[in-house]
């Protein structure tokens, strides 16, 4: 995991989602296990591998470090929303699957004003 941060911290993002990869796939049961989750699906929606990301957070809900987290199986949730209405918003819109940080900013404001439509839809189940 270590190896991870140090390359995520010299910005060698496919190096720090190699090494969160390798730490997730060996250890799966760990009490880390959601941290690695959260750094590989961030590491992946910034390279706009949002399918990637959906699965992953979807598989994710199944480890056993997340089966009695309520609270971060909700979490989940949401980043698969959220990852699901970014991709659907670009392809609406004519984009390829780009990195986050190449969304204009305008249409990153529609991705987010759907999600938090999403998310009262949610609260008022």
């Amino acid at each position: 995991m270590s190896d991870g941060f140090a390359a995520k911290e010299l910005r060698k993002y496919d190096e720090a989602l190699s090494a969160f990869t390798r730490a997730l796939a060996s250890q799966p049961s760990a009490s880390t296990v959601p941290y690695l989750v959260i750094e590989i699906g961030a590491l992946l929606k910034s390279k706009g591998s949002y399918d990637e990301a959906i699965a992953l957070f979807s598989n994710a809900q199944k480890l056993p470090a997340l089966m009695c987290n309520h609270p971060l199986q909700q979490e989940f949730i949401n980043m698969i929303a959220y990852l699901r209405i970014t991709k659907n918003v670009l392809l609406a819109k004519g984009f390829s699957l780009v990195a986050f940080s190449r969304i204009p900013a305008a249409v990153v404001a529609e991705i987010d004003a759907e999600y938090a439509e999403w998310n009262k839809l949610g609260e008022a189940i």
